[in-house]
């Protein structure tokens, strides 16, 4: 038999459930996600990320890249908009020529 098989996760409400399949694909997926967020955080458009996934043999659409970019300029606006209330001890070496 040749063809696509999608294949859903169950939401278990109490115990937990773990099996190799999705393990794999889970790593697949931080993978990929993460080669997203460095191509938009070097500024490539949406649809050339798209291009250089399809390269790699996996088809994702422009809004799912759209989807993760929007995801990290959240946690980055968040990151600076944090204030950082407490000293902050650093050390710095100053060379003179």
């Amino acid at each position: 038999m040749d063809g696509e098989l999608t294949l859903d996760k169950p939401d278990i409400r109490s115990g937990s459930f773990t099996t190799k399949v999705f393990d794999k694909y889970s790593t697949v997926e931080r993978a990929l996600n993460s080669v997203i967020a460095e191509s938009y955080i070097n500024g490539v458009s949406t649809r050339s990320v798209n291009s250089i996934i399809n390269n790699l043999g996996v088809s994702v659409s422009t809004e799912y890249v759209s989807s993760l970019n929007k995801e990290l300029d959240a946690k980055v606006k968040e990151v600076l908009e944090t204030r950082i209330d407490d000293k902050i001890i650093y050390l710095y070496r100053c060379i003179i020529l």
